[in-house]
Order: structure tokens, then sequence, then C-alpha cells
């Protein structure tokens, strides 16, 4: 699936980022005080930079109280992208916002830990997967007020209660 940013409702990138960091964090024995997104966008593509944030703090997350966003840019070149990309890593993030294909496949290279989101190409022909699974966590989707309908927790490969 293909999706322009300037189309992604701005909710639609807070739930989508929350949901992972909520996921990546409450598996953690001590989750962190600040959640630490990193988003790695080329320069001068500022367009999901305020949906983001509002879609992030209508679900309760605030920068500076509970959120801390890095954003790095960089230069359409594919050293400049792993560069960064390997600096968050260094960084120790809690998530890996990337926001194109390039930046995903740099960001999935540099990390087997840091979960990686992204919403921009086609993951599979990208060679950034081959299999996805369906994972619902009941906990997180309680957490953030989502009702989860019967039959997708039937298609479900695992539902963690």
């Amino acid at each position: 699936m293909s999706v322009a940013f300037a189309t992604v409702p701005r909710l639609f990138l807070g739930v989508a980022t929350a949901i992972a960091l909520v996921s990546c964090t409450a598996r953690a024995d001590q989750p962190p005080a600040v959640a630490r997104i990193a988003v790695l966008a080329p320069l001068g593509n500022t367009t999901p930079e305020t949906g983001l944030r509002e879609g992030l703090s209508e679900l309760g997350y605030t920068e500076g109280k509970n959120l801390s966003i890095e954003w790095r840019r960089y230069a359409q070149s594919t050293d400049a992208i792993r560069s960064a990309a390997a600096e968050l890593v260094r960084s120790r993030v809690d998530l890996i916002m990337a926001l194109s294909t390039e930046a995903a496949r740099a960001a999935v290279s540099a990390t087997s830990t840091i979960p990686v989101v992204f919403v921009s190409g086609d993951p599979v022909a990208a060679g950034l997967g081959v299999k996805f699974e369906l994972v619902i966590d009941l906990r997180v989707a309680r957490e953030l007020g989502l009702k989860v309908p019967q039959d997708l927790l039937l298609r479900a490969d695992e539902v963690i209660r």
C-alpha cells in the first residue's frame, strides 16, 4: 500500500505511532518516563510534522512531558540516509519513524531491536519484509480506548491479553 503523507490524517499518524510506541515500551522491564521517537525525513519534507505532533497530542503524548521527538533530516543520498539511521540507533531511541522507503530500508538494516514504523511504499517489494503477522495487544488497545472487533481477533496470529 502506498500512502502519500498529504492524505494521511493526523490522527492516523498519531495512532500508528502511539500503538507501536506503547507496544514496544509495554514489553520493557521499566517503561521510559519520556518516550523517544526518532523521525527520519528528507530535507524539506515538513508535511507530516504537524500531523504527527497533533495526532500524538490527541492521544495524550505531549512533547517535553512524556514524549521527545528527534527529527533527523537527510539529503537524498544513500550515505546520508544510512548515517542518519545509524546515529538514531546509537542514540537508543524507542521507535524510529521513516518517511520514505529509502529511510525505512536504512533504519531496518541499522537495527534489529528498535521498531521501525513507516507508511510509504510497499515494504515487501522494497525487501523490508517477507511475512507480516497480525499481533493484537489487548492491553494496549484498552489503554488507547480502542475496541478490537471479534472477527479481527479471530484472524490474528497472536493475541496478547
